[in-house]
């Protein structure tokens, strides 16, 4: 399951939710080093960062989006309904996509992630609730995150959740207005959860600033010692504290 924009589509992932502003470069990490950002399309810019040792190995990418631009639109996108596992780049050349990251959970047949496009929902979140991110169609577009029922209803009181049409499941929330608060206990990640939120895995985040109306793709690999060995949840909600 992928979430995209339309001309620049990105298919992008929330493996973790991220609410909060990610700043160019984090403050608890200064020894990461970055690249400098490249506009790959109007409106999105695409950045690294990485370290050594002694530090952590660890390698990030980052997608920063501007939806103030009216031609940037943010959607989830959704693999062939015949096959039952499509990949990233598949879909991404499918939606024309200028950027595209691995959306929500899945297990080998279907999403078990909230999936909702045009208002529809056609995937439902298995072990609710879980952070979903949504969007309105209006411009500038309306920006929430909620934990989910299994009905893709909002489980806490958000009224602005009636007005998302486009969402995509993931979590555990990390940040809430910019302060760490990684919700993997309230959000049912326990160890059968499959995603370690104590070990260091590799990580899919989105983070986003509803005052500016800017999105943030990151992504970190992981498992691999002598390349990047991942983060655990709080590392991540450090890294764009």
């Amino acid at each position: 399951m992928k979430l995209l924009p339309t001309k620049p589509i990105t298919n992008f992932t929330i493996l973790t939710t991220l609410s909060g502003i990610l700043p160019i470069q984090s403050q608890n990490y200064p020894f990461l080093n970055y690249s400098v950002p490249t506009e790959i399309h109007p409106g999105v810019t695409q950045y690294s960062a990485s370290s050594d040792s002694p530090n952590p190995r660890w390698q990030l990418q980052v997608i920063e989006l501007d939806l103030t631009n009216p031609n940037i639109d943010l959607i989830p996108a959704d693999r062939i309904p015949t096959q039952n596992l499509e990949l990233t780049t598949s879909i991404a050349e499918r939606f024309d996509a200028v950027a595209a990251i691995n959306a929500g959970f899945f297990s080998s047949t279907q999403s078990v992630s909230h999936f909702e496009r045009y208002g529809q929902i056609t995937a439902q979140t298995v072990r609710a609730p879980r952070s979903a991110f949504g969007l309105s169609r209006s411009f500038p577009p309306l920006l929430s995150q909620t934990p989910v029922t299994t009905n893709g209803a909002s489980s806490v009181s958000n009224p602005d959740w009636l007005s998302v049409t486009e969402a995509i499941g993931g979590g555990p929330s990390l940040m809430e207005n910019s302060v760490v608060n990684v919700r993997d206990v309230e959000e049912n990640f326990d160890a059968q959860s499959g995603i370690g939120p104590h070990i260091r895995n590799p990580r899919t985040g989105l983070g986003w600033n509803s005052t500016t109306n800017t999105v943030w793709l990151v992504t970190i690999d992981g498992r691999q010692p002598s390349w990047s060995v991942g983060m655990n949840l709080q590392e991540l909600a450090l890294f764009i504290e």
